[in-house]
């Protein structure tokens, strides 16, 4: 079976890191032939270093498109990248383009492809991105995100809540699949400044800590900031390590104007090569918004306890591997984060359930023949992997809880 696996960002890029190239990897190893077309602002010839593909996968980069546009219209930019991926889409003949975030040139791309040749689409979704605060072209987004639900011969979410809504954008003509977020072992490789040596670069010492580890916008650091220095006035040692290479010069002065920048550590952008060098300091993970696959996942695979912000979904994934809060309870949220950082005993067993958790149902591994199931059934042209896959969560739901 040959696939395309199509997204709006490079190899370093959050969809591509967690999603995009963990999925081509395992659809490889099980016989498919796969492309990973990708689309990115700059052609960077170490990031291929970065990435060791599988016999099977190929990279495809669709670069120069953006680099000749600068002072051109959002439209004109937008056309001429649709364009430009829409080659690299029909270089080859393929079973079925699968869709990694629903960004609008992406999806337009799909659509035509499906129009001059008959490939199916297959939409991986993990967030609307017309919701996200960071979107300047919401309407757009949305209008692209409801055509891709509708046109698409199968759609998986990582989340109930998003298959759900993805459901309704359909108008009844997809069913979308909730397929849980996974992660990739390989990602995370420990290595480099021990431990210990960053305890002592950052003064962190035998204080607790909590982590915040990944990309986080400024609204939610400055609120984890404020819920931490209530925590402070229980915990005069605690620290809050904020590693996701925000505005540290902006976030310190913060930090300072609410009394806990001695309790409050910054760290440079994060990769997921170094991300365990982090983790390993924490006592506690602790996520304001409930990043499943960027914060939650890997926090629980690392064997810490995890305290995040979200709904029934995370709740779900922790199962006894952390405490769900409400994003909205900064009460809540402040009263768990100080239980969690004086409570040792309790730290250990989330810990340990978490990892164990992880490792039985949430790697790449466990999951990829579920994206092989729905894959092989869209490029079969059956709609009988859809049916077999909503089956298969509402009877692991029960087992999982």
């Amino acid at each position: 079976m040959k696939i395309n696996i199509v997204i709006a960002d490079g190899l370093t890029g959050r969809a591509a890191r967690l999603y995009g190239a963990p999925l081509a990897h395992h659809l490889a190893r099980r016989g498919c032939e796969v492309r990973l077309i990708l689309l990115h602002r700059r052609w960077d010839e170490t990031e291929a270093k970065r990435f060791e593909a599988e016999p099977g996968v190929t990279i495809v980069y669709v670069q120069q498109a953006f680099e000749r546009l600068s002072g051109r219209s959002l439209l004109r930019r937008g056309v001429t990248v649709t364009r430009a991926m829409l080659r690299a889409i029909l270089e080859y003949e393929t079973d079925v383009n699968v869709i990694c975030e629903m960004h609008p040139t992406v999806v337009a791309a799909a659509r035509i492809a499906r129009f001059l040749r008959g490939t199916p689409m297959v939409l991986a979704a993990e967030q609307l991105l017309s919701e996200s605060a960071n979107c300047r072209a919401k309407k757009t987004c949305g209008f692209f995100e409801r055509v891709g639900a509708r046109l698409s011969a199968a759609i998986a979410a990582n989340s109930r809540q998003l298959a759900d809504r993805l459901s309704e954008m359909s108008r009844g003509r997809n069913r979308a699949v909730f397929v849980p977020p996974a992660i990739e072992p390989s990602l995370y490789r420990t290595g480099g400044l021990g431990a210990e040596a960053l305890r002592e670069l950052l003064e962190i010492e035998d204080r607790p800590v909590a982590a915040c580890v990944g990309e986080t916008g400024e609204p939610e650091a400055r609120a984890l900031m404020d819920i931490f220095a209530a925590v402070v006035r229980r915990i005069p040692a605690a620290i809050l390590l904020l590693a996701d290479g925000g505005e540290s010069g902006l976030r310190a002065e913060y930090a300072r104007r609410i009394g806990v920048a001695d309790n409050v550590r910054f760290a440079r952008p994060i990769s997921a090569a170094n991300f365990g060098r982090y983790i390993s300091l924490a006592d506690v993970v602790v996520d304001p918004t409930g990043d499943a696959a960027g914060r939650v996942l890997p926090g629980m695979f690392f064997g810490r306890p995890v305290l995040a912000a979200g709904g029934s979904d995370i709740a779900w994934l922790l199962g006894e591997g952390g405490i769900t809060v409400r994003p909205d309870a900064t009460s809540d949220f402040e009263q768990a984060l100080y239980l969690m950082l004086v409570d040792r005993r309790l730290r250990l067993k989330m810990g340990r359930r978490g990892a164990q958790r992880v490792r039985r149902h949430f790697l790449w591994e466990n999951l990829a023949e579920r994206w092989v199931d729905l894959i092989s059934g869209v490029a079969a042209g059956s709609s009988a992997a859809v049916k077999r896959e909503a089956e298969r969560v509402r009877r692991e739901e029960g087992v999982l809880s």
